[in-house]
C-alpha cells in the first residue's frame, strides 16, 4: 500500500529524501554542520527564508532533532506569539539550560512576524546567547524582505520553491500507478508549493477509490 500523500505534510518522521528540490540541498548542509558542531560549544542561528511549501520548516524541524537530546529541548512557536515576556522567560531558562550537557533549541516560524518590540527584545537575547543554543527560524518572505538587525545575526539559507518537474519527478516515484497526465496537472497548478500538491494528490485519491493502492 502506497503511502497517504497527507502523511509526508507535518511529519515529524521525515527524511531527507522526502524533501523535493532546494529544501533537499538546504537540509543536507545543516544537517551536516549540525553534526559537526553538537559535540562544541558553539551557538547555531540560522533563518531560512521562502515562499510557503517549499520544506522550509519541514527542515528546521530536522535540524532541531537532530541537535538536541530529547524533544523537550525544543521549544517551537509561532512568530506571532512571541512578546517581550516570552523572550525574557527564554533568557532566564536558557541561562539556567547550560547548567545541563546538551542543546536547546527555539525554533520560531514565520519569524518576521515578531512584533516589533518583541524583535528588540529578541534580539538582546542573541546577542547574549548561551552555549549550546540554536535559535533556527523561518519566513515566507524573502530574504530581502528580511529586516537587516535579523540578516546581520542569523545565517541565511533560502529555500527555493521547486520546480514543476521537480514535483513530477517526485510524484511520479512515489505513486507511479497514479496517470502521468493527473501528476502533471498537479505538479503544475501547484506552482511549486510541495504542500498544495500533496493535498491536490490526496484528493485526486480519494476521488478515485485510492486508485494507487
Amino acid at each position: 500500500m502506497q503511502t497517504e500523500p497527507e502523511l509526508l505534510i507535518n511529519n515529524p518522521a521525515l527524511t531527507l529524501d522526502d524533501l523535493i528540490g532546494d529544501a533537499r540541498r538546504v537540509g543536507r548542509a545543516l544537517l551536516a554542520k549540525a553534526a559537526r558542531i553538537k559535540d562544541t560549544d558553539r551557538r547555531f542561528l540560522v533563518l531560512l527564508p521562502g515562499s510557503p511549501g517549499t520544506g522550509k520548516s519541514t527542515v528546521a524541524k530536522m535540524l532541531a532533532d537532530s541537535l538536541v537530546e530529547s524533544e523537550h529541548d525544543i521549544v517551537a512557536v509561532s512568530g506571532t506569539k512571541v512578546n517581550v515576556d516570552l523572550v525574557s522567560q527564554w533568557m532566564n531558562d536558557l541561562r539556567i539550560g547550560t547548567l545541563s550537557l546538551g542543546w536547546q533549541v527555539r525554533l520560531i516560524e514565520e519569524i518576521d512576524m515578531v512584533p516589533a518590540i518583541a524583535q528588540t527584545r529578541m534580539l538582546d537575547l542573541i546577542d547574549r546567547l548561551p552555549p549550546k543554543v540554536a535559535i533556527i527560524g523561518t519566513s515566507n518572505k524573502g530574504q530581502e524582505d528580511i529586516t537587516e538587525r535579523f540578516q546581520t545575526r542569523f545565517q541565511l539559507w533560502e529555500v527555493e520553491a521547486p520546480t514543476s518537474r521537480d514535483i513530477l519527478n517526485f510524484l511520479y516515484e512515489r505513486w507511479p500507478q497514479v496517470p502521468h497526465e493527473a501528476l502533471e496537472n498537479i505538479a503544475t497548478s501547484s506552482a511549486g508549493n510541495v504542500r498544495v500538491a500533496l493535498h491536490e494528490l490526496q484528493t485526486w485519491l480519494d476521488l478515485n477509490g485510492g486508485a494507487c493502492e
